[in-house]
């Protein structure tokens, strides 16, 4: 009886062994834990930065793209950066037929597309849209916007300058945390 006694003592852990293990199982645990918790902010703030600079490219691109096609620019760009304008309308250079024209602007923090055509009368069918600055007996056509579409999100600043055919833009896109300005020209074959 008393080797069973011995042997039982031999295989069992004593109270002190099974605090240390359970304390080192702990702090294993709050250790991997503490790595998963800055895994997935890094990954958050990766993701998030990811979309911003998603939002600019997508931004720049489709600006740069009209831009490079059009045939006419309405607005009165700034020569350079101290004298930028937040706006541009330009004739669109992707239809020849009806006239329209094409303007880019920044509403909050949203880039706007509106589609825009001039005419003597509002009612007038698309065959009679003339351009912007056609004139009957001394009176310029009316300006007419179409209905706009969000092209980009989280922008804060846009900025346009330049000697036409060469348009400068500046964006800058930001979220609660993060700013990144993207800069770009573009220069129009048509002009």
């Amino acid at each position: 009886m008393n080797n069973l006694h011995a042997d039982q003592k031999k295989r069992s852990f004593t109270l002190v062994e099974m605090l240390v293990v359970m304390s080192l199982a702990v702090v294993i645990i709050i250790g991997g834990y503490a790595i998963y918790i800055i895994s997935l902010k890094t990954y958050q703030k990766n993701t998030a930065q990811g979309e911003l600079a998603q939002n600019a490219r997508i931004a720049l691109e489709r600006m740069t793209r009209d831009i490079r096609q059009t045939m006419d620019i309405v607005t009165a760009l700034g020569v350079d950066q101290q004298h930028f304008s937040p706006e541009i309308e330009f004739q669109n250079g992707h239809l020849t037929t009806p006239i329209q024209y094409i303007d880019f602007k920044l509403v909050g923090s949203d880039l706007e597309f509106t589609p825009v055509h001039y005419a003597f009368n509002p009612l007038d069918p698309p065959d009679m849209w003339v351009r912007h600055d056609e004139l009957i007996n001394g009176i310029l056509p009316q300006r007419i916007t179409g209905l706009p579409e969000i092209k980009a999100q989280k922008i804060t600043a846009l900025e346009f300058w330049g000697i036409i055919p060469v348009v400068n833009i500046n964006l800058t896109v930001s979220d609660d945390t993060t700013s990144y300005q993207f800069a770009t020209t573009s220069f129009g074959r048509n002009l």
